[in-house]
């Protein structure tokens, strides 16, 4: 045997390093999906414990039905759930002793070539008089296989998810037809009637692109609706459209109601200083503008209706017919002037002075 180098450290020992490359090998996804016997056990196991809740419940469910009384129709009921129980749940659990039988016996097969074997004793069966006397009417439930019922490790109750639901948001013609179909029965047959014409195909993935795009703007069929109950859903429509936003609605609320508290304040102001005797009216008017200035308080700007000017119209331009409140006259002339002396100003503000003095 080789002499092991004092200087090179072995973390593992080759039980671990065999037991490692083991698990490494049976862990690839091509044997994940093979199913074991301990597999089968769990089954066998969660199965026999939605049964033994069933017994359990249906013993209860006797022992109400007995005190209390029952009419013919009841009995009825009571009588078919017997009947299925006792045909449904004898029939798996022998199926599953029958499978607890197989696997003792090959275990006492090997026993009996190691030369340790013991004689098995005889099972009782399931409809024995032994386990009546013992469980009553649960008698033939009490034999089942020997499996631990109360081993909840290995399962998981999972809620059942419902598929989400689309919510579709029908446009003003597709209303106007769930219009029709809500309201006459016979419009609803021949619309059904109707959907069967030369419209309907089903060879769409055979075609190219650009035909089946030219047959969906004018290979149509004509909506069976009339255009006046589309006018009205879609004019609803408009209405729920122009109204404003929830949060845009808040927001403009909060907004006034803080302008409201700057002018309420701004008011207590210019009150104390109307209320001052020191100071003579000049100095009043100013504390008073200052005041209004700072609560940011202004009167809001005039709506002006501008009106182009025509060359036969002469220097005075009368209020022209529809037009409301407050008026400008304008031309192309004075909006190139007015262009050129903002950009006179801007040119000034740019240049500034030159040179270090």
């Amino acid at each position: 045997e080789e002499q092991p180098n004092a200087l090179v450290v072995d973390y593992e020992d080759s039980e671990s390093r065999a037991q490692r490359e083991t698990n490494l090998w049976f862990g690839k996804d091509i044997f994940a999906g093979l199913e074991t016997e301990v597999d089968e056990q769990m089954e066998l196991k969660h199965a026999q414990r939605m049964f033994k809740k069933m017994a359990r419940a249906a013993k209860q469910h006797q022992q109400q039905d007995d005190q209390s009384p029952r009419t013919q129709q009841q009995d009825v009921v009571a009588t078919q759930k017997k009947t299925i129980q006792s045909v449904t749940i004898p029939r798996f659990l022998s199926a599953a002793n029958e499978h607890e039988q197989s696997t003792t016996k090959q275990g006492s097969g090997q026993d009996d070539v190691g030369g340790d074997a013991q004689p098995s004793q005889p099972k009782e069966e399931f409809g024995s008089d032994s386990d009546d006397s013992k469980t009553g009417r649960r008698g033939r439930y009490a034999a089942a296989p020997d499996l631990d019922l109360d081993d909840d490790d290995h399962f998981e109750t999972v809620p059942i998810e419902e598929p989400a639901k689309i919510e579709r948001v029908l446009d003003a013609e597709g209303l106007a037809i769930g219009s029709l179909i809500a309201t006459s029965r016979k419009r609803t047959r021949d619309l059904v009637d109707g959907s069967f014409d030369r419209f309907a195909f089903n060879d769409e993935g055979e075609l190219p692109d650009w035909f089946t795009d030219d047959e969906r703007k004018h290979r149509r069929k004509m909506l069976p609706v009339d255009k006046a109950t589309v006018a009205e859903y879609r004019k609803r429509w408009q209405e729920i459209n122009a109204r404003p936003i929830r949060k845009i609605a808040e927001a403009k609320a909060r907004k006034k109601k803080r302008m409201l508290k700057k002018v309420e304040k701004a008011q207590k102001k210019a009150e104390a200083v109307v209320d001052t005797v020191d100071i003579s009216e000049r100095e009043k008017m100013a504390q008073l503008r200052s005041i209004y200035k700072k609560a940011g308080v202004k009167k809001q700007d005039k709506d002006v209706t501008y009106v182009v000017a025509k060359r036969s119209s002469g220097r005075k331009v009368g209020r022209p017919a529809g037009v409301k409140g407050h008026y400008k006259v304008v031309d192309a002339r004075l909006k190139k002037d007015t262009r050129a002396k903002l950009r006179k100003e801007g040119g000034k503000k740019k240049g500034g002075r030159r040179g270090g003095r």
